[in-house]
């Protein structure tokens, strides 16, 4: 499958991106075709934290190492404003391909591009973030999302328990503040060694 074959609409660097959802959150607005007074307010605080995740990763040195040389040249990053998790991976991905001079890593809202997210639903679903990684030739060699694995698998384990949604989004925060993206960049030096 090749990147080229999706008409996207437009596309934005993390800048820009962060730049689009902090206009998004002074207009008390959200990204997307859904707009509700809580997904502006999601918006808000995915800035927020975006703003610190972005100021405070890392990335290790030998995950860098590991990532040099690996054909995957372009990372998308399909989102929208309102997705906490993207709020926490986002800025990872965005200081990973910052570390590698050869990676660009270009932002894609989902709901503008739906011929794109169908053709990597999760469950059937359009859960974003997922991060389509391709080669010089735009060919897909690889996606992931839309979290880190073991939090996937804790998401669906107080999920198939009937664990309110909002109580799994509380833990999932508190999941992100601990890990600092420590499973997430592992996870891509694997998917791409």
């Amino acid at each position: 499958m090749n990147i080229n074959q999706f008409p996207i609409v437009r596309t934005f660097s993390y800048a820009e991106y962060f730049a689009y959802c902090e206009n998004l959150a002074a207009q008390n607005a959200n990204s997307g075709s859904n707009q509700t007074e809580a997904l502006a307010n999601f918006t808000k605080l995915n800035v927020t934290r975006m703003k610190r995740v972005f100021k405070t990763f890392q990335p290790d040195t030998d995950v860098i190492k590991s990532l040099r040389g690996s054909s995957a040249l372009q990372w998308f990053v399909i989102t929208e404003s309102w997705c906490g998790d993207a709020a926490q991976s986002l800025p990872v991905f965005a200081r990973l391909a910052e570390a590698l001079p050869e990676v660009k890593c270009t932002v894609v809202l989902r709901d503008e591009n739906p011929e794109l997210i169908d053709a990597f639903l999760t469950n059937g679903g359009r859960s974003i973030p997922k991060v389509l990684f391709t080669n010089e030739t735009g060919e897909i060699i690889h996606h992931w999302g839309p979290r880190p694995q073991v939090l996937q698998q804790l998401f669906l384990k107080e999920h198939n328990a009937g664990i309110p949604h909002e109580q799994s989004v509380l833990m999932m925060q508190d999941w992100y503040n601990n890990d600092k993206g420590k499973h997430l960049t592992n996870e891509v030096a694997q998917l791409l060694a």
